[in-house]
């Protein structure tokens, strides 16, 4: 089974006359998880692919959050084993990824994902 991939629309730069307007904010071009049902033991990873511009990248899952080491300009990527998940917190929920400029704009991408 081949992994998804989340696609995400990039902004294309404007111009005004003959100065061209720089697009400071921050654009995720791509989001890959190994998969979206995840299982206590299993080793979950994925990367992000973003502008240029982006800084960091965080995952959000309801209360628990996590940066994504950034690898070289315009990727983020993550990989690890899921801890014995206790029967109360399986279910379905929404993967945030937030992608930031330095301390300014941030973009944010919604992702289905079960806790199984």
């Amino acid at each position: 089974m081949r992994p998804p991939v989340i696609p995400s629309v990039r902004a294309k730069p404007r111009s005004r006359g003959t100065e061209p307007i720089i697009d400071t904010a921050p654009h995720i071009l791509a989001i890959h998880i190994s998969t979206l049902e995840i299982h206590s033991g299993e080793t979950v990873s994925g990367y992000v692919t973003t502008s240029d511009n982006v800084s960091a990248v965080d995952i959000h899952i309801s209360a628990w959050s996590m940066p994504l080491p950034k690898t070289h300009a315009g990727l983020f990527r993550a990989s690890g084993v899921i801890p014995d998940l206790p029967f109360f917190v399986k279910g379905n929920y929404t993967l945030q990824v937030i992608a930031r400029v330095g301390n300014g704009p941030t973009t944010e991408r919604d992702i289905p994902i079960s806790l199984r």
